[in-house]
C-alpha cells in the first residue's frame, strides 16, 4: 500500500511538474468557502488546529488603496470654457438655489481644478445673472432684427458672448475675444456681430431700451468701449462673411477668387477686363409680370320672385272660421249660458230680499234744518264783515 501512495504521490508530482514546465512548483489550490460546518467539523481538536485550519480556510488578505492620480492640471480649451459657461447659465434656477451655490456645484461636478477656469465661468455666470435684463433686451431684438438667421435653442449661448461683448471686450482684449468666438462655427457668430457692431442698432434700439434700466452716463460709456473696437470688427466679419459665403459655393470658387483677388484683378483692372464669373451665383432677373385683366362688373342682382300662395282650400278651414261650432265650442257656450242665467235669479233674489231701514223710510225735515243753520251762520259771518245778509 506504501508504495502505491509513493508511486500516485510521484505520478502526480510529475505530472504537475509537466503542466507547469520544467522544474516549477504546481499551482496552490484554491481555498474552499469557509463555512459554519467545517468550524465545527471537528469539537476534539486543538486551538493550534483550529487556528491552522482557520488560517487555511481564511487567508489573510491585505489589500492596498490604490489612489488614482489627477489629470496634470491643463487649461481648458476656448469651446469648453463657453460650453460650460452656457450649460451653467442655462440650467440655473434662481427661485430654488442661489447663485454662489449653483456655480459650486457645476464646478465640483464637472472636476474643474484650474483656477483661471474656475474664475472665467463663474464670472461669465456672475456677470449673465447680474445684467440679465440689459442682455435679455440685447438678445430679444437681436432674435427680432435676426430671426431668420440663428436659432432660438443658442439663446443662452448668445447671451454668454453679449456678456463678453458688451462689458468685458476691454479687460480680454480682441485675441483672447477672437479666440472664443473661435469655438463655434462662423455661421453663428457672423449674425451676432453684425448685430452688435450696427451703429444704427444701437443708437435707435438698443439705448432707448437701456436707458429704461440704467444711467444715461453709463449706458453711453458702454456704447463708446464697443465702438471703439469698430475697426476689428469689420475685418472680423468680412472674413466671416467669406467663410460663410464660400462654404455654399464650394471649394472651386474660393480657389477662383482667390486667384482672381491676385494678380489677375489688377492687370484685368488697368485692361479695363471682367474677372471670371463664378458659377453657381444667382443672377437676379426681373419679373415677367403681365398687367391684370380688368374685371368684370358683377351682373345686376335681381331677388326672386316670390311663388304665388294658393289660397287653403274650404275642406282645410276650421269650423269656427266658417261661423260653425265644434261640438267643445257648443258644451262650453251652453254652460256658459246657463251659469248666466243662474247668476242673474241670485242678484234678483238678493235684491228682493235686502234689508231695509224703516228710520230711512220716515219723513224728515232735515233739509229745512240745515239751510236754517247755513243762513244763521251766514248772517253772523257778514254782521262781522258790516254788510247785510239777503236771503
Amino acid at each position: 500500500r506504501g508504495d502505491r501512495r509513493a508511486a500516485s504521490g510521484s505520478a502526480g508530482r510529475s505530472v504537475g511538474e509537466g503542466k507547469m514546465g520544467g522544474g516549477a512548483d504546481p499551482l496552490p489550490r484554491r481555498p474552499t468557502a469557509f463555512t459554519s460546518a467545517t468550524l465545527q467539523a471537528g469539537d476534539s481538536t486543538s486551538d493550534a488546529e483550529d487556528e491552522a485550519m482557520r488560517s487555511r480556510y481564511l487567508p489573510t488578505m491585505e489589500v492596498a488603496m490604490v489612489t488614482i492620480p489627477d489629470a496634470p492640471l491643463r487649461p481648458m480649451a476656448p469651446d469648453d470654457l463657453i460650453a460650460r459657461a452656457t450649460e451653467m447659465l442655462a440650467s440655473f434656477d434662481g427661485d430654488k438655489v442661489s447663485p454662489d451655490a449653483h456655480a459650486e456645484r457645476c464646478l465640483d461636478e464637472w472636476r474643474v481644478r484650474e483656477d483661471s477656469d474656475a474664475t472665467f465661468i463663474r464670472q461669465c455666470f456672475y456677470g449673465c445673472v447680474r445684467y440679465a435684463k440689459m442682455l435679455g433686451a440685447f438678445t430679444k431684438t437681436m432674435y427680432h432684427a435676426r430671426g431668420g438667421d440663428i436659432l432660438r435653442s443658442d439663446r443662452d449661448l448668445y447671451v454668454v458672448y453679449a456678456y463678453l461683448l458688451l462689458l468685458r471686450l476691454d479687460e480680454l482684449g480682441w485675441d483672447q475675444f477672437e479666440r472664443l468666438l473661435g469655438a463655434n462655427s462662423e455661421q453663428k457668430m457672423l449674425p451676432l456681430m453684425k448685430f452688435a457692431f450696427d451703429e444704427r442698432v444701437l443708437d435707435d434700439l438698443m439705448r432707448d431700451q437701456w436707458l429704461k434700466i440704467y444711467d444715461p452716463p453709463w449706458v453711453d460709456n458702454v456704447l463708446a468701449s464697443l465702438l471703439s473696437w469698430r475697426h476689428e470688427a469689420d475685418d472680423l466679419i468680412a472674413r466671416y462673411e467669406d467663410e460663410v459665403h464660400f462654404a455654399k459655393l464650394g471649394d472651386g470658387a474660393r480657389k477662383k477668387h482667390e486667384s482672381w483677388m491676385t494678380t489677375d484683378a489688377i492687370e484685368n483692372e488697368l485692361a479695363g477686363r471682367k474677372g471670371p464669373k463664378l458659377n453657381g451665383v444667382t443672377v437676379p432677373k426681373p419679373f415677367k409680370l403681365h398687367p391684370p385683366k380688368p374685371k368684370p362688373l358683377p351682373a345686376r342682382y335681381e331677388p326672386p320672385k316670390k311663388p304665388k300662395i294658393k289660397p287653403v282650400p274650404a275642406s282645410n278651414k276650421p269650423l269656427w272660421e266658417n261661423g260653425e261650432l265644434t261640438a267643445e265650442q257648443r258644451e262650453v257656450r251652453r254652460a256658459e249660458e246657463v251659469n248666466a242665467a243662474r247668476a242673474r235669479r241670485k242678484l234678483e233674489e238678493a235684491n228682493r230680499m235686502a234689508f231695509k231701514l224703516a228710520a230711512v223710510e220716515r219723513p224728515t225735515n232735515i233739509d229745512a234744518v240745515r239751510e236754517e243753520v247755513e243762513n244763521a251762520r251766514m248772517k253772523h259771518f257778514l254782521a262781522a264783515r258790516g254788510e247785510g245778509f239777503r236771503a
